[in-house]
């Protein structure tokens, strides 16, 4: 075995997931890839699927999992708040309301960066909170472009559907009117690693059961506030001042070394 550390278990399991970065296999093409025994090869994959490392598929086919790409992503996040400090101070004052970002964390979503209005009614979320993934604009825009497999985990008991996860991919922004809180609103948008024309990706017309996976959000950039204020239709009022602020700080990312 190349580059064998001695710990068995996680040389094996390292293994397993280099055969995966690969391509998706099933369980006797990893046998075959790996040259270790088919219990030992189901044993370490059942393992890395429990901890999503991998997950497996309607047809049983294995392939990297969700924890991957969200141990990637939060490497990329500690200076998320410093580089949008701005742009966020921009977007509070064109909207008077209350901005936040937020990242997915194993449970929820945490927010990592907030600005409040100068005065008024507010819709405040401490940076450090963590708030649900079943209800909410930015809960919407994390989970919408996620992997099928997960997005239907993430679905048990959330306050929207997936036809609801599938509109948010087609139109690039998520709204929310009293989800996770009566009488509050709010609209998100995604925040990628680099510019994209991702959220367009259905609107070109490409049938969302052969598209290829497309990149998953770093983080939702969210306005809230009360209904009184933001209207019964919140997303036709922001989506387009939240969709260049997410463009403009995905931009700032693509520039950091």
């Amino acid at each position: 075995m190349d580059n064998a550390s001695g710990v068995g278990v996680l040389d094996k399991s390292t293994l397993v997931l280099n055969c995966l970065a690969e391509e998706p296999r099933s369980l006797s093409d990893l046998v075959a890839a790996t040259g270790m025994p088919r219990p030992t090869v189901y044993r370490i994959s059942a393992a890395l699927v429990n901890h999503r490392f991998v997950e497996r598929d309607d047809q049983g086919m294995y392939r990297l999992g969700p924890r991957l790409r969200e141990l990637a992503r939060l490497s990329q996040l500690p200076q998320l708040g410093v580089l949008a400090r701005d742009i966020l101070d921009d977007l509070s004052r064109l909207t008077a309301e209350s901005v936040q970002i937020f990242v997915p964390t194993q449970n929820g979503r945490r927010c990592v960066a907030a600005v409040e209005p100068d005065r008024g009614l507010r819709d405040t979320v401490p940076v450090g909170a963590v708030l649900t993934l079943s209800a909410g604009s930015a809960a919407q825009i994390l989970l919408a472009w996620l992997p099928a497999p997960s997005r239907r985990a993430w679905l048990v008991g959330a306050r929207f559907n997936a036809a609801d996860l599938e509109r948010v991919r087609m139109r690039g922004w998520a709204q929310s009117i009293g989800q996770r809180e009566p009488g509050v609103c709010s609209v998100s948008a995604p925040i990628f690693a680099r510019p994209t024309d991702t959220g367009s990706i259905v609107a070109k017309g490409v049938p969302t059961t052969t598209a290829p996976e497309p990149e998953v959000p770093l983080a939702a950039i969210c306005v809230s506030g009360p209904q009184a204020r933001m209207t019964a239709r919140p997303g036709k009022r922001y989506a387009g001042a939240l969709q260049e602020a997410g463009q403009a700080i995905a931009a700032r990312l693509a520039e950091q070394p």
